[in-house]
């Protein structure tokens, strides 16, 4: 894999464009490159897999960072805080996004980001929770929460056509080759 570069926190990265045709589904690629420049982080390892935003390819987005954790050496324990933010961010972008989603991982000594940005127009309207109003019986609402309190950083943009939510974590773990 070649080395890439990737924005920082605090720049927003493009969105990835949505695919002509029927699959929309695209293989995992590298980072777009950035101009290296005074405050931005240069990234060894970056990768982005862009899917349909469907509830289906949360699972798929999981095992794609899974498999990039594994590969670069990310401990088991800092895996599973990442691959349930990823989790709870892919199925917020299924529910809620535009049509497709890209999904990046990046990695430079120890912080690690997670981003997942939706766009596109979405082909049918979301689906909604239909349960009581019991909020301790709720299953939903919660994904954020959940990824505010596991990230050292988070942050979430609205952009044209859809949202961009950033995670960063700074990996006590440390990477084992």
């Amino acid at each position: 894999m070649a080395d890439t570069v990737a924005s920082p926190l605090r720049e927003a990265s493009p969105v990835a464009p949505r695919l002509p045709g029927g699959d929309r589904h695209r293989a995992a690629q590298s980072c777009p490159n950035a101009t290296k420049a005074t405050g931005v982080t240069v990234f060894s390892k970056c990768r982005t897999i862009v899917l349909p935003a469907q509830a289906l390819h949360v699972r798929t987005a999981r095992r794609f960072t899974e498999d990039l954790l594994i590969r670069w050496g990310v401990t088991k324990e800092d895996r599973a805080s990442v691959l349930l933010i990823v989790s709870e961010l892919a199925t917020n972008a299924a529910q809620h996004g535009g049509a497709d989603m890209a999904v990046t991982v990046s990695l430079e000594g120890r912080l690690l980001q997670v981003e997942v940005a939706d766009f596109g127009e979405r082909a049918a309207p979301p689906r909604t929770h239909c349960g009581d109003d019991n909020a301790d019986d709720d299953e939903h609402g919660r994904g954020l929460g959940i990824v505010t309190f596991l990230a050292d950083h988070t942050e979430a943009h609205q952009e044209d056509g859809g949202w961009r939510v950033r995670a960063a974590i700074d990996i006590p773990g440390g990477i084992h080759a």
